[in-house]
């Protein structure tokens, strides 16, 4: 990554704005298998494709396609729907995906699923409504390899260009959702710090937790990062599963009118 390494400071610091890596790689999926009698145990891991681009091949990219975008979300959800499978013998077993920080599934609660799929259509909101603040913003979403290695996104405030790994969206609605609300929160520090594209400044966000999450900043991507760093990141990692809340505080941060329709 020497590219990278020979660009001035400021340059360096707004690549390392990259910590939603961590919520696909120190979040692995699960792929659990449970026998009708309720015993399972996991029998693969579900890893992400490649998260280590080369920062030479970095170029400017096309605004994320919304439509596209919630096609291959639609696409990626379906991966989470539990599915039933009919044994030789006659018994029945359940095969479905988890997150590792979720909690096993009993199987009344696999039937149920099966039943009722979810559909991850408030998700699907959540991010539409994102992509929308972030474009009156002035950000610039795009779909693309990241230039910081090992992150599934980060926000180049000098760029004004929020880059997500193109597949974060083939996990899926939940996971896309909890990136871009991590790399949000980047663009609400800059707004803070003057405007969009000035230097992050922290929020001052009250984080639950702290010692939780700071085990997230062990991670080698943070490995350079100043006391200040870490204090923006905790406040992106204390904030990104509430989309509502990040939503608002672009809303406020950078100054965006307010939409009578929400």
């Amino acid at each position: 990554m020497q590219r990278v390494s020979r660009v001035h400071h400021g340059y360096k610091w707004a690549l390392g704005l990259a910590g939603a890596g961590l919520a696909v790689m120190a979040l692995p999926d699960l792929l659990t298998l449970v026998n009708s009698d309720g015993s399972g145990g996991t029998v693969a891991r579900y890893l992400p494709g490649s998260l280590f681009p080369d920062s030479g091949r970095f170029r400017a990219t096309a605004p994320v396609d919304t439509g596209r975008l919630l096609e291959q979300l639609e696409e990626g959800d379906r991966q989470w729907e539990p599915q039933e499978e009919i044994l030789a013998d006659g018994s029945t077993r359940y095969l479905y995906k988890r997150r590792a920080d979720e909690p096993d599934l009993s199987v009344p609660q696999l039937k149920a699923l099966i039943e009722s799929p979810p559909t991850f259509l408030k998700e699907r909101s959540q991010i539409i409504d994102l992509l929308e603040k972030l474009r009156k913003a002035g950000v610039r979403v795009v779909l693309s390899p990241t230039i910081k290695k090992g992150a599934a996104g980060e926000w180049d405030h000098q760029l004004s260009t929020l880059r997500i790994q193109p597949d974060v969206a083939n996990k899926g609605s939940v996971d896309f959702l909890r990136v871009l609300s991590h790399e949000s929160i980047h663009v609400a520090q800059s707004c803070r710090g003057g405007s969009v594209t000035a230097q992050p400044k922290a929020l001052g966000l009250e984080v639950e937790n702290p010692g939780r999450l700071s085990r997230k900043l062990k991670d080698p991507v943070y490995a350079d990062s100043s006391q200040w760093e870490r204090r923006l990141e905790l406040e992106a990692y204390g904030t990104q599963d509430n989309a509502k809340q990040v939503g608002q505080l672009i809303q406020k941060e950078c100054k965006l009118a307010m939409d009578v329709t929400n």
